[in-house]
């Protein structure tokens, strides 16, 4: 409910010229604060048995961290309250769309970009959804501790919440569409490697790659999707997007679990790569001739 509309509200409130910034910038932070999110929930427990004389796996320990979390959020809430008043901008849409002399896209034209942006991360969350869920699994299984994988999960955190700063930059050097294609791609060596050493020194780094550069192509992909589709289209097209992305995870993990009981993780690395590059090539493919995004140029 939160995350699916970040795009749609940069959007509709931040000039163009800043948009690109705006979402880089919430990518980074919703990056970081989940690592930080994940490390205090992990450490209240402990804390709160200390300090009240509880048992450390007790239930009163894991309920005041379970209210910890709660008060948390309800902070989040306080500048979400203070955005009630502003006033939109008038007119429906400024910037790039303002200076646009065609007719509005038909129908047909925005069904097919919404199912080309949703179809393409559904193929992107298969792959994903047949590694994520059993990596720790597999890091444990290749001689990783329980500190040494929590480490991993962390730095892949702060790791992104960093990169995602660049995406600017890099999509104003090389292009958006092309920036996107290669962040979809690099982590997928590291993956086929694995199947060849399986080192945690390369799982490590794949992991950390995978998450940063998923975490770096959502606002290139979600930048490309505002381009081409009208306002009005905007939030059913990202709210589409997040339903093809929880549904392609889920099938691929049911199915993933399976893999990997019968041929092990092997498989799993092979379909994150092939969805990869599938998914990048059909979203770069399509959006690279759209006829708005021609307009803009």
């Amino acid at each position: 409910f939160l995350i699916t509309p970040i795009m749609p509200f940069i959007l509709q409130w931040e000039r163009p010229e800043y948009r690109a910034t705006a979402a880089a910038f919430a990518f980074s932070v919703n990056s970081l604060s989940l690592t930080l999110g994940s490390l205090i929930g992990g450490w209240s427990p402990r804390l709160f048995s200390s300090l009240f004389d509880f048992e450390i796996q007790s239930v009163e320990s894991y309920r005041l961290a379970l209210l910890l979390g709660l008060g948390v959020a309800a902070i989040g809430l306080i500048p979400m309250y203070r955005m009630v008043d502003a006033r939109l901008r008038s007119g429906e849409d400024e910037g790039e769309f303002a200076a646009l002399p065609e007719l509005p896209p038909t129908r047909q034209q925005v069904r097919r970009d919404i199912m080309v942006f949703a179809g393409a991360t559904g193929i992107f969350a298969l792959g994903v959804g047949a590694i994520m869920p059993f990596y720790n699994v597999y890091l444990n299984s290749i001689g990783a501790r329980p500190s040494r994988i929590g480490m991993v999960f962390a730095l892949a955190g702060v790791v992104a919440a960093i990169v995602c700063l660049l995406v600017p930059v890099l999509a104003k050097r090389f292009g958006d569409l092309n920036t996107l294609f290669w962040l979809r791609l690099a982590p997928a060596p590291f993956f086929l490697l694995l199947l060849l050493t399986p080192n945690l020194v390369v799982a490590a780094i794949a992991h950390i790659m995978r998450t940063a550069t998923t975490s770096m192509s959502w606002p290139l992909d979600s930048g490309v999707a505002s381009q081409v589709l009208p306002p009005r289209a905007r939030a059913s097209g990202f709210s589409i997007r997040s339903g093809f992305w929880n549904l392609g995870y889920a099938i691929s993990s049911l199915i993933a679990g399976a893999v990997i009981v019968t041929w092990g993780y092997g498989p799993t690395f092979v379909a994150f790569a092939v969805c990869s590059a599938v998914s990048a090539g059909l979203f770069v493919q399509y959006f690279r001739s759209h006829p708005r995004r021609q307009n803009l140029r």
